[in-house]
């Protein structure tokens, strides 16, 4: 299985840019997509969108969408953000989601230990 990586984030360019090179990931990601790059940020799909086409990738389903921070992780935002694009799957760190998540509450997604 090849898998691929792409980072999208609502930071500026300039300052993903820096964030990425002072940590040594550049080379991690076949896209990095900043809120720069798209007309809207979250919760519109599109800096995904954007990633996809950078990456080559031609079916959405098949496309786990991350979250790291609480306020992706909340049910609400879910909606808007990774099932508004069709990604296939979500994954969904549990330190990110509160101490007391579970799988029920966030459809279609995995939680891991961080």
């Amino acid at each position: 299985m090849k898998l691929l990586l792409a980072t999208t984030t609502g930071f500026d360019r300039v300052l993903t840019t820096q964030v990425l090179t002072h940590l040594g990931w550049q080379h991690y990601f076949v896209a990095s997509i900043t809120s720069d790059d798209v007309a809207d940020g979250r919760p519109a799909p599109y800096m995904l969108f954007r990633a996809m086409e950078a990456a080559h990738v031609n079916d959405v389903r098949g496309c786990w969408q991350s979250a790291t921070r609480r306020w992706t992780c909340r049910p609400q935002t879910m909606p808007g953000w990774g099932r508004r694009s069709g990604c296939g799957r979500a994954l969904r760190q549990k330190s990110a989601c509160g101490k007391n998540a579970t799988a029920a509450s966030y459809p279609a997604s995995r939680l891991c230990r961080t």
